[in-house]
């Protein structure tokens, strides 16, 4: 029999899919009121040199982008996080009656070995928490750096994507060793 080991805090991180239609720095202001406080902010692409996924409900010319958190997080709480995101999302929409967006919200947590997201879809390579709620293995930290699943979105293997990961990592490795 093994020994019950709990987690130790996590990096809270979110990915972001913005419309154009809305501003960045009021969203983002509304998402520090919502989450907690903005540590870092990744680079912006456009999402639709990843794919168009999203481009008949949230339009076209979406921003891609990724934040961390200064507080950090306890995993057992992400089906919650992510039910808490889905109102945001829902709070944001053009009108619920067309099902069109303003934002697409991942939140989800890295650790030293891996980053996981929050999803409301079942597949093969998820797991159920609770509530409606899969937990994702995104990408998983070997060799230095963060690498891909064969399932991994194509977004998140994005070079600038994953050196933003990969400092986030770094930040939260010494957070973790200061304690």
């Amino acid at each position: 029999m093994g020994n019950i080991v709990y987690p130790e805090p996590k990096q809270l991180i979110c990915g972001i899919l913005l419309s154009q239609d809305i501003s960045k720095e009021k969203f983002l202001s509304l998402l520090q009121k919502e989450l907690g406080v903005i540590e870092d902010i990744s680079i912006e692409k456009n999402f639709d040199i990843f794919s168009d996924y999203y481009k008949n409900e949230l339009g076209k010319d979406l921003k891609r982008f990724f934040i961390s958190f200064k507080d950090l997080f306890d995993p057992k709480d992400l089906a919650e996080l992510k039910i808490k995101t889905n109102d945001i999302e829902n709070r944001l929409f053009d009108s619920p009656e067309t099902g069109c967006r303003k934002v697409n919200l991942d939140p989800g947590y890295l650790d030293l070995a891996r980053l996981v997201v929050a999803s409301t879809k079942d597949a093969s390579y998820r797991v159920y928490l609770k509530s409606g709620i899969y937990a994702q293995p995104m990408l998983r930290y070997m060799y230095g750096s963060f690498k891909p699943f064969e399932w991994t979105y194509t977004d998140y293997i994005d070079e600038d994507f994953i050196s933003f990961f990969d400092m986030v990592r770094i930040k939260y490795k010494q957070r973790s060793d200061k304690n």
